[in-house]
């Protein structure tokens, strides 16, 4: 199988828009002899929106939010932060 050498952005943006999650635009794709994980088609999309393209959001599949204050608290529980680290070093 071809990698996506052979996908136009024209088609990856029918194909993308057309299809209800990543996964359904992976074996779309694979449907046209073309090879690519999830994660070049997330990839794709980013770059596609940075560059204007309006591509539109797949559910995060129902994923939490990170408590960061809990976080950073572990992490300084752990060991020796970023600043400590500058002043020692």
């Amino acid at each position: 199988m071809a990698k996506d050498k052979g996908l136009s952005p024209e088609q990856f943006i029918k194909i993308y828009q057309s299809s209800g999650s990543q996964e359904e635009v992976v074996a779309k794709i694979k449907e046209l002899g073309i090879e690519l994980t999830v994660n070049a088609v997330s990839s794709r999309a980013v770059y596609y929106r940075k560059k204007g393209v309006p591509l539109k959001r797949f559910g995060g599949g129902g994923a939490r939010p990170y408590d960061w204050h809990r976080l950073k608290k572990l992490a300084e529980s752990i060991g020796e932060t970023e600043n400590e680290k500058d002043h020692l070093g």
